[in-house]
């Protein structure tokens, strides 16, 4: 059995190390930050629901304070909430400035990677000399804007399949590699 899951331990060991890395989940109601202060250790990821009756800017601003505590935050950002592009802009921007980018750091490091799955071509050059050159070298708007309309399509089809709501990291890591692929053959 993997280690940490429980084999071999005590069921409070067991209880213990299944707490220490779950995650909490809150709605951005009065006085919920001061409780994720007072009763949630900081390592703790929280998650934080988006609610139509508090409106989307209860769950941004309170998750630029626990981010401002040092915490990871991952606020749930409703589509049906988001008034349009422009509204969509200033959201991403405040989360960026808050230091909330955890799915666009996770997306630029598996583009940009200088690793084997991500070389595209190794060229000779006329004295010798080889170069490995990577899909990153490559890289544009129009691949970045296909990489996001392939993790919506991604993201859709998992609603329609009851997967569940909101666009995830394996919808971008699967947009990403199907982009590249597409690229392989030029």
């Amino acid at each position: 059995m993997a280690p940490g899951s429980g084999q071999n331990q005590t069921p409070a060991a067991t209880v213990q190390s299944l707490l220490h890395g779950a995650r909490l989940e809150v709605i951005p109601t009065r006085g919920i930050l001061d409780d994720v202060r007072t009763h949630s250790p900081v390592h703790r990821t929280v998650t934080i629901t988006a609610s139509e009756s508090l409106g989307l800017d209860a769950t941004l601003d309170l998750a630029g304070a626990l981010r401002a505590d040092g915490r990871t935050v991952v606020p749930h950002i409703a589509a049906r909430m988001v008034a349009g592009r422009t509204h969509l802009t200033e959201i991403v921007e405040r989360l960026a400035a808050d230091g909330i980018d955890a799915l666009i750091d996770r997306c630029v490091q598996r583009m940009y990677a200088r690793t084997r799955v991500n070389e595209f071509v190794e060229v000779t050059y006329a004295d010798g000399k080889r170069e490995v050159l990577f899909f990153s070298d490559f890289a544009s708007g129009a691949m970045i804007h296909n990489v996001v309309d392939r993790a919506k399509k991604h993201a859709i089809k998992s609603v329609l399949s009851g997967e569940g709501r909101g666009i995830r990291w394996e919808h971008f890591d699967r947009a990403i590699a199907e982009e590249f692929e597409e690229h392989e053959d030029l």
